[in-house]
């Protein structure tokens, strides 16, 4: 990978740099590992005594960050400004494109413009993709579902599928009909190896989600139309769902905080 100029850096991220400028770039990481021709960041200040003790040849750090490094690129946001710059110059890997012709895509469903379909992945009856949508390998869309836009979908996920609903008949339990959809909503990224369950009546909705779902299952659905939304980070805790489900994720299943908030 070619090396990049520390001013281009600096220009991209709109931070303020006062080190060499011949100074060039060719990787990215962490404080502890990073060498003299790699950029780092803090915006955890937990880790801020590694500052004294990085060999990294720049760093991205807070504004208001004490002291008068020559390495340092003063941003309002060192962990967006990360994400910039990895994404600009330093990502291992093209993301996937076009349709996979191992993948099994019923001619009713509706895909947007632009979506990626990977290897070994159906999509059933009457889905609905939105545009730029990625789907990766062996992911399962189950008919009904809908997809938003910008999605990202990765590989062993499963969308629609029916969940746990029975009714006990005379001793034994009985299958009640799972005749929901799910619909997901537009920029949400499902981590590998998650299983979204269809709503039993009406329709599971996952609203736009900043950061990736990767827990194994969903919790139990409420049998009326529920929306959710994820929190950007841990820092901030809340997921918003309707007044129809109110109550709080099993702590086996999430390790995040959750409370609900009406919509």
């Amino acid at each position: 990978m070619a090396a990049v100029a520390i001013q281009e850096i600096v220009e991209l991220v709109g931070g303020r740099y006062t080190g060499p400028a011949d100074r060039f770039i060719s990787g990215v990481a962490t404080l502890a590992d990073a060498h003299d021709d790699q950029i780092s960041f803090l915006s955890n200040l937990r880790y801020a005594p590694q500052l004294a003790t990085t060999r990294a040849g720049a760093i991205l750090v807070a504004s208001d960050v004490q002291g008068d490094d020559a390495r340092y690129i003063r941003v309002a946001n060192p962990y967006l400004a990360w994400a910039r710059v990895i994404e600009r110059w330093f990502v291992p890997r093209p993301p996937l494109t076009g349709i996979s012709p191992q993948a099994s895509i019923s001619p009713s469903a509706r895909l947007g413009a632009n979506v990626a379909v990977g290897a070994f992945t159906t999509i059933g009856d009457e889905v609905a993709v939105g545009d730029d949508t990625i789907i990766y390998s062996n992911v399962a869309i189950y008919p009904g579902s809908i997809i938003g836009s910008r999605c990202i979908i990765h590989s062993g996920t499963v969308i629609g599928a029916d969940g746990y609903g029975f009714v006990v008949e005379n001793g034994r339990h009985r299958k009640v009909p799972q005749i929901g959809i799910v619909r997901i909503g537009d920029d949400v990224e499902i981590g590998a190896g998650c299983t979204i369950d269809r709503a039993s009546i009406t329709a599971r909705r996952w609203a736009s989600i900043a950061c990736s779902w990767r827990r194994s299952a969903l919790p139990a659905r409420p049998s009326s139309a529920t929306t959710w939304s994820w929190p950007a980070s841990p820092a901030s805790p809340d997921i918003s769902r309707s007044a129809t489900a109110r109550r709080s994720l099993p702590r086996a299943r999430c390790s995040t905080t959750c409370r609900p908030t009406p919509r």
